[in-house]
């Protein structure tokens, strides 16, 4: 699993209301273990 933090203000997150930020892909994605 990835995990990604987007720590922003009040204010910054209303500026980002419509979008979503991209999380990073997983850690050998696609393979098989």
């Amino acid at each position: 699993h990835a995990l990604a933090l987007h720590t922003y203000t009040r204010k910054e997150w209303e500026g980002l209301q419509d979008t979503v930020p991209a999380s990073p892909p997983c850690r050998g994605a696609g393979t098989m273990a």
